[in-house]
């Protein structure tokens, strides 16, 4: 149940795994999110393409990224 976010009418980040079944899960709730209301923003697909299949935050963390690389990241990274 996502309704709890989009009665906040906020802005949400997603960072899916960098697989198919991430890419439509992220569209998928993009869409669902974005009818609720929500300013909703994903990853660049260029952000990904490097990434091996799978990647996801937890992935980066374990790869050694800290929180500012993590900021870093997702502010170089977001589309609407």
């Amino acid at each position: 149940d996502w309704a709890p976010l989009g009665a906040t009418k906020g802005t949400i980040y997603l960072w899916r795994d960098n697989d198919d079944i991430g890419k439509r899960a992220e569209h998928e709730l993009a869409a669902l999110l974005t009818g609720y209301g929500c300013r909703v923003y994903v990853l660049a697909e260029d952000a990904l393409n490097s990434k091996p299949k799978g990647w996801d935050a937890a992935d980066a963390i374990k790869d050694g990224m800290t929180g500012a690389d993590i900021k870093i990241f997702i502010t170089a990274n977001m589309q609407p």
